[in-house]
């Protein structure tokens, strides 16, 4: 049985409905519950006036019976049946959390997290046991970050503030003086010190509760990516252990405690010399060797968050669409934004309504976005139409072969296509790919060995160089089953994508897709480099790292925790120089996908 679906009001020590979602009665004597945000509130016609009785009475003061008791007593034309299926119905749908249910962390986290919790609980429209559920979640989640310049920087704090439980950081580089323009992680004492080093050091500042590892290490091709998505860490400390069921509770540990790394890494130098370096924290850290900086120091690679692949976004609008454009992606694509966001896709009208029928009608949010009438035929009716997905799915967009079937995309790939592991492993040269608009065709196995298991729940990439690193991740989590985002600026274009391997499109679908839809009016001798210039580093600031950042940490945290839920397979952001104008893409998966696709 699924989590979403052994939920029931029933087992509630005391029903209410969420704080967040707070009920109210309009002046035609429906009433509206979970507030007037777009995608979470409803409407519920109420002639007879039990409804409002019922929600009033579900205030977290009485167990579910003393709520049907109260109902009734108002309203005894109604039977116990009619509000115990109505309650049901609120909680599918998302409105409903246990007053009563324990604190399942100690009281330092319960306060660090006591911000946080409710927001999660505010976007959550999945039934839970406990409002805590979610933060579980993090606090058992191993991420694995690549990249720790201005977009994994900023991510990076928000997911070790969210309380993610092990963090594990992957960089190369130093610290700069041209990195502080938007780099949080760093400060001026930092410059020469290896980024990776500086930003372990902040990072277990902010949150000793949590697991923060580092390595030093340039990802040179998808078998590097492969060691780092199977290896695990350091050491590959264990993973922090989640609380189960809402009375237990079990710290996360690790052998040598959360905020202990201490491993020795042989990188590769310019001049092909190796050097061995240990990277550690605290006061007993063995002073770490830096290397030079200045003009006449060898060139670091980089791996500031740079171009998005989608980077021509602003300009594919139709200029004609920029003054409704969601109007015009409804039109294009009725059903893609809400499948996409998980939003209530609602719109038939209320026909009857009578002591069995619970109506529902999704509040667009604000006097821009008009209520939409649906329909309702029984008490089970609020149920059927909170979402356009099953609540069961809803609850964590990885539970089918994450939780429940940890191994089991990995197998199935291993038996439906058994060259694509090794596949996974190849790429093109980055010296030959710098047309990084090109669609190119799959890439030789490069040997015979496959991937193991991932060590980590997610990937999290923030960095843009070689070129084909994108293309790398996504054959190596398709390989693995692992599921990833990514994120990136193009001068005021900011992205973020998704991708959980067999859930909607792969990162070569969408890229695949966007270069088909753009028009660049091209002649057919001129490159498509053109269109797109690149520099040698991307400009930026804190405002376009920030924002990228923080929609990457976004996607991560959805992923982690099914809150909100995200159906995979698109990208979003924002393009600054028209903030009315949104940014979301979502191709269909391509049958003829050279990494996901049938023959893949």
């Amino acid at each position: 049985m699924t989590e979403a679906a052994a939920v029931t009001v029933e087992a509630f020590r005391r029903p209410r409905i969420k704080p967040e979602h707070r009920a109210y009665r309009t002046v035609d004597g429906n009433v509206r519950v979970g507030s007037v945000i777009h995608g979470i509130g409803a409407e519920i016609a109420d002639p007879q006036g039990w409804v409002w009785t019922l929600v009033a009475a579900m205030d977290g003061t009485r167990g579910p019976s003393e709520v049907v008791a109260e109902v009734l007593g108002a309203h005894p034309e109604l039977s116990g049946a009619d509000a115990r299926q109505a309650m049901a119905d609120l909680l599918a749908a998302g409105f409903v959390d246990d007053a009563g249910a324990p604190v399942p962390v100690p009281s330092r986290e319960e306060d660090r997290y006591s911000r946080g919790v409710p927001l999660l609980r505010w976007m959550d429209l999945s039934p839970r046991t406990g409002p805590w559920d979610a933060q579980l979640r993090l606090r058992g989640a191993r991420v694995l970050l690549i990249g720790v310049g201005g977009t994994g920087g900023h991510a990076a704090q928000a997911l070790v503030a969210s309380g993610v439980g092990h963090v594990h950081c992957v960089d190369p580089d130093v610290v700069e003086l041209s990195n502080l323009n938007r780099q949080p992680l760093y400060r001026e004492s930092d410059l020469g010190r290896p980024k990776v080093e500086a930003a372990v050091a902040t990072l277990r500042a902010l949150n000793s509760d949590v697991t923060v590892t580092g390595e030093r290490r340039e990802v040179r091709g998808p078998q590097d990516l492969t060691d780092l998505v199977t290896a695990g860490g350091p050491e590959d400390p264990p993973s922090p252990v989640v609380a189960v069921g809402l009375d237990a509770l079990t710290d996360q540990m690790t052998a040598d405690g959360p905020n202990t790394l201490a491993r020795q890494v042989t990188t590769d130098g310019p001049d092909g010399d190796r050097t061995e370096q240990v990277i550690a924290d605290g006061p007993d850290a063995p002073t770490q060797p830096t290397p030079a900086s200045g003009p006449d120091a060898p060139a670091q690679p980089t791996t500031a968050s740079g171009p998005d692949d989608l980077a021509d976004q602003a300009t594919a609008h139709d200029p004609a669409d920029r003054a409704d454009p969601m109007t015009a992606h409804r039109r294009d694509h009725p059903a893609e934004l809400t499948a996409a966001v998980g939003l209530h896709h609602l719109t038939d009208p209320v026909t009857a309504y009578g002591p069995n029928d619970l109506a529902k009608q999704v509040i667009a949010g604000g006097p821009d976005h008009p209520a939409q009438p649906t329909t309702a035929s029984g008490p089970d009716a609020l149920a059927d139409q909170a979402t356009a997905h099953d609540p069961a799915d809803r609850a964590d967009p990885m539970t089918a072969h994450r939780r429940d079937h940890p191994a089991e995309l990995t197998a199935a790939r291993q038996r439906d296509h058994p060259a694509e592991l090794a596949a996974a492993h190849s790429g093109d040269d980055p010296a030959e790919a710098a047309d990084a608009e090109r669609p190119e065709g799959r890439a030789e196995p490069a040997d015979a060995g496959g991937p193991g298991s991932p060590a980590y729940d997610l990937l999290v990439l923030a960095a843009d160089r070689p070129d084909d690193i994108r293309r790398w991740a996504n054959r190596v989590c398709l390989a693995v089953g692992l599921p990833w985002v990514d994120a990136g600026y193009r001068g005021p274009l900011v992205t973020a994508g998704v991708y959980v391997p067999g859930q909607g499109a792969c990162w070569e679908c969408l890229r695949d897709g966007e270069i088909a839809r753009r028009d660049l009016r091209l002649g057919p001798d001129q490159d498509p480099e053109v269109a797109s210039p690149r520099m040698p580093w991307n400009p930026a600031s804190a405002v376009t790292a920030g924002l990228s950042g923080a929609l990457l940490a976004h996607a991560a945290l959805a992923l982690l925790t099914g809150v909100p839920a995200l159906e995979p397979g698109f990208r979003f952001g924002m393009n600054l120089m028209l903030p009315g104008d949104p940014v979301h893409r979502r191709t269909p998966r391509r049958p003829d996908c050279p990494a996901c696709g049938d023959r893949a």
